[in-house]
């Protein structure tokens, strides 16, 4: 299996349970706050993670799902878009047990915004 799958496991439920795993080196991408809704620290959080690495996908997943959950769905689409622009496409291990790449993830997520 993916290397990054074993060591970065994501979970992203664009149903309404999203929470983030870990990465290798132990940095949460806030998924403690997001379990807890607190979303301003996850969103702090996963800024200050981005400002490390700007591409971070998985970062920007829970970013997105974060300006979502608070209602800043332009913010979140922008976010979601990113993603897509991204050269990188791992994937993720899915709160359905499922694996999908982060630009499968992000389409999903924009489609729900746009019926939303």
């Amino acid at each position: 299996m993916n290397k990054l799958i074993n060591t970065v496991l994501v979970l992203i439920s664009l149903a309404g349970f999203a929470v983030a795993g870990y990465a290798e080196d132990n940095t949460s991408y806030q998924a403690e706050a997001i379990a807890k809704g607190k979303f301003a620290d996850a969103e702090q959080g996963l800024l200050a993670i981005l400002a490390e690495n700007p591409n971070d996908p998985y970062a920007l997943l829970n970013l997105a799902f974060v300006y979502n959950k608070t209602g800043d769905n332009v913010k979140a689409q922008d976010t979601y878009n990113k993603i897509l622009t991204l050269k990188a496409n791992p994937y993720a291990d899915l709160a359905s047990g499922k694996s999908e790449s982060v630009k499968t993830v992000a389409r999903r997520g924009i489609a729900k915004l746009a019926a939303e």
